[in-house]
Order: C-alpha cells, then structure tokens, then sequence
C-alpha cells in the first residue's frame, strides 16, 4: 500500500507540472521574492488598491473596507460604515449585496487597513533544496487566515492538506501585534480562539520549512496573500485563479467559492461562523484533482 501511495503521488505531481506558474507569472501576480543581493529583503508587485491608496503623510492610513482615509492616533474614535464583500464595476457587493456606492450596512468600530504586506519587506524565509534524490517533494494545498492588528494585516491561522484531503498541519498563530479587528466573518476566528495561543509567525515558518523543500508544489487560491503574511519565499506554486482565469481576464480572479460552484458542483464558505481554512485547502486541491483528470483523464 505504502508504495502504491508514492507511486499515485508521484504521478499526481508529475500532472500538475504544466500548472506550475512561471517566474513571469510569479511576479505579475504578487508573489515575494528576494531582492539580489539583499538575502534579508524582498520585493513584490504591488496591488492596484495599494498604490492608489498610498497616503502622502506616514501617519495617515486608507480603510480596506471603507476607503476612508484616517490617522492613525485617530483610529477607533470614528467608526467604520462599510459593505463587506467587494463591487466590481458597479455591481452589488459580493457578500451583503447591497448596492455598489451605496451607504454602508455594516458599522465597525475602528477603521483597518494591511499596508504592511507590502512595506514590511523583512523576516521572509525561502524553502530549501530537497536534502536527497529520494525525497519525496509532496503535493499540499495551503489556506492563511488573517485578522486586522495595530500593524495591519498579520497571520492568525494556517492549515495545510495532503492531496488525500487530510489535514497535515493545522495552527492558530499569535499576531505580533494587538488585534484590532478579528474579521470573523471571512477569517472564522474570534478572540476566544486567540486566547491563550503562543505559536509565534516564526515557529510556523520553522515548522513549514520542515515540511516543505523547494520542489513541493503548493497549491491554493490567490496564493500570493498566504505568502505575504507567512513571510515565505516559495517558487513551485499551483494557483486556482491563474489556472481556472475570469473570463474578463486579469486583474480580475473568479473566487474560490464560484469556482467550486462551477466546477465540483459544492458550496463552500457558508458557514454562519466565517470561513474554514482546511475547507478552503480542501477545495483548491479537488480542484486541481478535477482540472488533471478533465485534461488527462488521470
């Protein structure tokens, strides 16, 4: 049984070559990598939200929910009234669905923003080479959940799953900084499964450097933001939004939960209490499954 496993991993692997993004597709869709020269920095392409958004004065912060532009000192004296989801050209928001431009239906208490994953370019660490010829790389499917903090946007949950759908590592992770906002409607999280935790950003990065080599390929939904909060450098990615692309073409990305809708045929991301990272994980790996077996009938 045992060799009959490898043998279908490797194969598994084998399929999935021809998704693996290129070094050009890497960049252009976000993907940190290190600066020459500089082991202790790296670079990445901006988004379109972030540059647009950039404030003038380094005490001022644009909301990622409501698009106001507030200081810093001042946060948590103004609410936020915002629609949760996103509109894109006009149409109603994903989520809530009310009508794009209109006044917001939700009320937060402080405004958040996550202009750190662009600017805090330190701490990252790289995937290393295979240690033997006989070493298995491995297929897994990685999903980070985020929460809002005094810094931004920073890592507060990562599970990783095998291509047979089990749960392989699973952590809640202490922020660096004090939360602000749990973002429990997207990030499943509230503050009593913060509470008590002690697994720092760092020894999750120990812990996948263990599980990972360079050659594993990785696969998830818009992996580049997963990265950023993991400060990790990885380059063998299989990605669901580049390989199932929008049909308007880039910059826009159908979601993951559209994809499962279209192409598995499930719903996922309904439950009342936020989304599932290892639901999240799960599903970019069937997908992929199913995308092998659609072009090669594996």
């Amino acid at each position: 049984m045992a060799n009959k496993g490898i043998k279908r991993t490797a194969e598994f692997y084998e399929r999935l070559q021809k998704y693996i993004l290129t070094p050009a597709q890497l960049k252009d869709n976000g993907f940190p990598e290190f600066v020459p020269g500089e082991p202790d920095t790296v670079t990445m392409k901006k988004s379109d939200t972030f540059l647009q958004n950039q404030c003038s004065n380094p005490n001022e912060r644009t909301c990622v929910r409501c698009a106001n532009r507030f200081l810093i000192s001042n946060n948590g004296k103004i609410r936020c009234q915002h629609h949760w989801g996103r509109s894109f050209r006009n149409q109603p928001f994903s989520g809530c669905g009310c009508r794009s431009r209109s006044k917001g239906c939700v009320i937060a208490e402080c405004h958040v923003y996550e202009d750190n994953k662009f600017t805090d370019v330190h701490g990252y660490v790289c995937t290393t080479e295979g240690t033997g010829v006989e070493e298995e790389p491995g297929v897994y499917a990685l999903d980070c959940e985020m929460v809002f903090t005094t810094a931004g946007s920073e890592l507060a949950k990562v599970t990783v799953v095998d291509q047979d759908l089990k749960v392989v590592y699973d952590k809640v992770v202490k922020p660096g900084n004090r939360v602000i906002n749990h973002n429990t409607r997207f990030s499943g999280l509230t503050e009593k499964d913060l509470r008590g935790v002690t697994t720092s950003l760092q020894d999750v990065q120990d812990d996948l450097l263990r599980l990972f080599n360079d050659k594993t390929i990785l696969v998830g939904h818009s992996l580049e933001h997963d990265f950023l909060v993991l400060k990790l450098v990885h380059r063998t990615v299989v990605d669901t939004s580049v390989v199932f692309p929008h049909r308007l073409g880039r910059p826009y990305k159908k979601g993951l939960k559209k994809l499962c809708e279209d192409y598995l045929g499930k719903r996922i991301q309904n439950k009342v209490g936020g989304h599932d990272s290892a639901e999240d994980a799960s599903a970019c790996m069937e997908l992929m499954q199913k995308k092998v077996r659609m072009s090669s009938c594996y």
